[in-house]
C-alpha cells in the first residue's frame, strides 16, 4: 500500500449540498461505526477479522464466502464511501483504503492518521469520512477522494465510537473512559479544526437511581444512588435522522462489596453476599440499556427528553428451551431501516435484543407484534441483598417491547447489518462468522404464521434457530489456549465464571483486556480499575494490595467470589492467563517516541533524588514488592507499561491525570518531585507518556 500524503481537499459549502438534509436516501446505510458494511450494490457485506488481519467479503444470503484481503494490524471498525472501503487498523495508526472491483476487494491506499484508531464512519454521498483515534484523544476528517486531512477536533477520554447524522452536519462521538461522555461537533463551523454552535462539552446521559438501605432523615424515605452509565459499543442514528441510540450500561459503583474470604491456602470461601455476582430482580449492579435522544432535522440532541430503555431480559438457549437472564453489556446498535426497532448486541452473553422504538404505553402495534422478556416484577417490595428493591420504572427506565435472540454460531455479537429490510446479519466476533435474523420469524408476524406457544413467551419454531445461514469468515484461529481464555473472559453466562443471572464478566469492568476507568467501592476501601493489557504475569503479585501470586489465582478468587461462579478448572483458570498475557500493551500517542523532550523526562525518572526508578525499573518498569503509602499497606508496585492509557491513578484513582500523581509525588511518599521545576514536571510527564 501507499501512504497518502498530498491531495485536493473539498470545500464545504459542496460537500453540504452533496447531503441529503434530515434523512438517508438509502435507509439501510449505516449511520454509525460498525465491524460490517454493505457493498454498494448492497449484494454482499464486508466484515473485519481482527486477530487474522483482513477483511472479508461474504453474500449472507446464499452462505458464499467472497475474497480475504490482508489489510494490516488489527483492523477494527468499516465503512464504505462511493466504492472505497475505509477499514481502522487499530494496531498501525493507519486507515487501509479498498477498493471495490467485480473480482472482490483489492488495496488502494494507507493514511496515516492517530494513535489506535477505531470508530470509522462516512456520509452517504461518500464525500467525507470520519475517524476515532481513541489513543490520540482526537477525531479526524477525511477527504474520501484525496485522502486529505480536512479537520482535526480534539475529544477527550478514549473516544471510540462514531455516529453521523443523515443531514451530514452533526458528528456525534462516544468515549469509552470513565463515565459516559458523548460528544456533539457541528460540521458546518467554518474554521479550521474549530467547532461551531452545537455543544461541544460532553452531553449528561439520563440518570438512573437505586434505592439503598439508608433513610433520608429529612424524607423518611430510602435514599437513592445514582448509577454510573458507561458507553459501551458502537452508537447509531435512526435513518430518518430522528433518534441517535447509545449503547450504556448502568453501573452500580457505589454500594460497597465484600473482600473475599481466603482459606489459609487462598482459595476464596465462597461468593461473597453482596458481590458483582449478587443477582436480583429489577436493578442490579449492571443493567444494560440503550439511551435514546431526540435529534432535530441537523442534529441538534433534545438532551432534556432522552430516555434510558432497558434491555435485560431472559432468552432460549438451546432447543430445550432452557432460559437465561441477559444482563450483560451492549456492544452495538443499529436502527432498523423502517426506524421501529433498535438492534443490540450483547457479546457477553450470546445474544441480539430486538428492541421495539415505541414503549409499552405507546405501542399501536406499530412494534410488529414482538414478545417481551421483561424482567419479572415480584407481588410486592421488600428487602434485597444489597439494597432495597428498585424496580426498573421506578429507576428510571423506560421499558419497550423486546426479543432476546440467541446467537449461536455467532459467539461474540459485535456488529449487525441491513442488506433489505428484513434480514439483520450479525458478525459474530469471536465465531468469525456472519449469521441472518429473519425478522419476520423474530416478530412473529403473518407473513411468517408464526404463533407464540404462550407457555413461554417464545415462538415454537423461535428458539435456537432464528439464526440461519451462518457463514464463516475466515480460517485464522488464535492458539487454542488464548481462544479458551478469551470466551471465558467475556463470558457473563459460563455458570463457572458468574452467578445466573448477574450480567457480569471479566471484560465489564476490563474493557478490551484494559480498564473502564473506573474507581469501585469495596469493603477495605475505594480501588480504581487496575489495566490488565500486557504481560501480566510479569508483573506479579498482582491487585492492588493482596499477595495473589498469579494471573490465573486472581481469576479463580474474582469469578468465585466476587462473581458467584460455581469455580473453573484449573486448565480454564490458566486459559484466562494466557488470555490477559496475549492482550498488548495500548499504543498511546507518544508510545515509542524519542524526542528531546523525553530524554530529558527519562533522565529525571531515574535521578536517585526522584527515585521513580527504585520501584518503578525492570522491563515492565515495577520491582514486584509492595509498599506501605498513603495509608494503605502493602501496595504492589503497578506496571508503567500504557499508564497514558489507564487513568485514573493510585490506588483509590484520586488522581485524575498523571500530572495529578507528581504532583501527589511532591511530599516524598512515593518518590520525591518536591526539587522539580515546571518543565522538569512536563518532561517527566512527556516520559512516562511514552512508555
Amino acid at each position: 500500500m501507499k501512504n497518502i500524503t498530498t491531495g485536493l481537499t473539498l470545500t464545504l459549502a459542496f460537500l453540504a449540498a452533496c447531503t441529503p438534509a434530515g434523512q438517508l436516501n438509502d435507509a439501510r446505510f449505516a449511520t454509525g461505526s460498525n465491524t460490517m458494511v454493505a457493498s454498494s450494490d448492497y449484494a454482499a457485506a464486508y466484515a473485519v477479522n481482527t486477530e487474522a488481519g483482513t477483511v472479508s467479503r461474504v453474500d449472507p444470503r446464499g452462505g458464499q464466502i467472497g475474497n480475504e484481503l490482508t489489510v494490516g494490524l488489527e483492523p477494527t471498525r468499516i465503512t464504505r464511501a462511493g466504492d472505497r472501503v475505509f477499514v481502522t487498523l487499530r494496531g498501525e495508526r493507519a486507515v487501509a483504503v479498498l477498493q471495490e472491483t467485480p473480482a472482490g476487494l483489492v488495496e488502494e491506499a494507507l493514511i496515516p492518521v492517530g494513535a489506535e484508531p477505531y470508530g470509522i464512519v462516512s456520509n452517504e454521498a461518500g464525500t467525507l469520512v470520519y475517524v476515532a483515534n481513541s489513543m490520540s484523544d482526537s477525531v479526524m476528517e477525511l477527504d474520501a477522494r484525496s485522502y486529505e486531512v480536512v479537520r482535526t477536533w480534539s475529544v477527550g477520554h478514549e473516544p471510540r465510537y462514531l455516529a453521523l447524522h443523515p443531514s451530514g452536519k452533526t458528528l456525534f462521538v462516544g468515549a469509552t473512559r470513565g463515565a459516559a461522555e458523548l460528544t456533539v461537533i457541528d460540521l458546518t463551523a467554518d474554521a479550521d479544526g474549530a467547532v461551531g454552535e452545537l455543544p461541544t462539552e460532553p452531553v449528561a446521559l439520563p440518570t438512573v437511581v437505586k434505592f439503598t438501605d439508608e433513610l433520608d432523615p429529612q424524607t423518611g424515605n430510602f435514599a437513592t444512588i445514582d448509577l454510573t452509565p458507561r458507553l459501551t459499543g458502537d452508537i447509531a442514528i435512526s435513518p430518518n435522522g430522528h433518534e441517535l441510540v447509545i449503547p450504556v450500561l448502568y453501573v452500580d459503583n457505589i454500594t460497597p462489596v465484600t473482600d473475599p474470604e481466603l482459606s489459609e491456602t487462598g482459595e476464596p470461601i465462597g461468593p461473597v453476599p453482596d458481590g458483582y455476582g449478587a443477582a436480583s430482580e429489577g436493578i442490579s449492579r449492571f443493567n444494560p440499556a440503550v439511551a435514546v435522544v431526540g435529534l432535530d432535522a441537523v442534529g441538534t440532541p433534545d438532551v432534556e427528553s432522552a430516555k434510558p430503555v432497558f434491555i435485560s431480559g431472559f432468552r432460549e438457549d438451546n432447543l430445550q428451551f432452557e432460559q437465561i437472564r441477559v444482563r450483560s453489556y451492549p456492544s452495538s446498535v443499529v436502527v432498523a431501516p423502517d426506524n421501529l426497532s433498535y438492534v443490540v448486541t450483547m457479546q457477553g452473553s450470546d445474544t441480539v435484543a430486538v428492541v421495539g422504538a415505541l414503549p409499552f404505553d405507546l405501542d399501536d402495534g406499530r412494534n410488529g407484534g414482538m414478545v417481551d422478556f421483561a424482567e419479572p416484577m415480584p407481588a410486592m417490595d421488600g428487602e434485597f441483598v444489597g439494597g432495597v428493591f428498585t424496580s426498573v420504572r421506578d429507576a428510571g427506565f423506560a421499558e419497550h417491547p423486546k426479543q432476546l435472540v440467541w446467537t449461536n454460531g455467532s459467539a461474540g455479537p459485535d456488529g449487525v447489518l441491513f442488506l433489505d429490510d428484513e434480514n439483520a446479519y450479525v458478525h459474530g466476533g469471536f465465531d468469525r462468522t456472519v449469521s441472518n435474523i429473519d425478522f419476520g420469524r423474530v416478530f412473529g408476524d403473518e407473513k411468517s404464521g408464526v404463533v407464540s406457544n404462550g407457555k413461554n413467551g417464545f415462538d415454537e419454531v423461535l428458539g435456537a434457530r432464528v439464526l440461519s445461514t451462518t457463514t464463516p469468515l475466515t480460517d485464522h484461529r488464535l492458539p487454542s489456549d488464548i481462544e479458551a481464555g478469551r470466551r471465558l473472559f467475556y463470558s457473563a453466562t459460563a455458570p463457572g465464571m458468574v452467578a445466573s443471572g448477574a450480567g457480569v464478566s471479566c471484560a465489564s469492568c476490563h474493557f478490551d483486556g484494559r480498564n473502564d476507568g473506573l474507581t469501585w467501592t469495596f469493603s477495605s476501601g475505594v480501588r480504581q480499575t487496575p489495566m490488565l493489557a500486557g504481560e501480566v504475569s510479569k508483573t506479579a503479585p498482582v491487585t492492588w494490595t493482596s499477595q495473589v501470586d498469579s494471573v490465573a489465582h486472581e481469576a479463580q478468587i474474582t469469578t468465585e467470589a466476587r462473581m458467584g461462579g460455581e469455580g473453573l478448572s484449573d486448565s480454564q483458570l490458566a486459559q484466562i492467563a494466557a488470555f490477559v498475557d496475549w492482550t498488548r500493551v495500548p499504543d498511546t500517542a507518544l508510545h515509542g517516541e524519542v524526542s528531546e523532550q523525553i530524554q530529558r523526562g527519562k533522565a529525571i525518572f531515574e535521578r536517585e533524588d526522584v527515585a521513580c526508578a527504585s520501584c518503578h525499573s525492570g522491563e515492565s518498569y515495577t520491582n514486584n514488592t509492595n509498599h506501605d503509602m498513603f495509608g494503605l499497606q502493602q501496595v504492589n508496585t503497578p506496571t508503567l507499561l500504557g499508564i497514558a492509557a489507564s487513568a485514573p491513578y493510585l490506588h483509590d484513582g484520586r488522581a485524575a491525570t498523571l500530572r495529578d500523581v507528581l504532583e501527589w509525588s511532591r511530599n516524598g511518599e512515593m518518590g520525591n518531585t518536591s526539587s522539580l521545576s515546571e518543565s522538569e514536571m512536563e518532561d517527566l510527564e512527556a516520559y512516562l507518556r511514552s512508555l
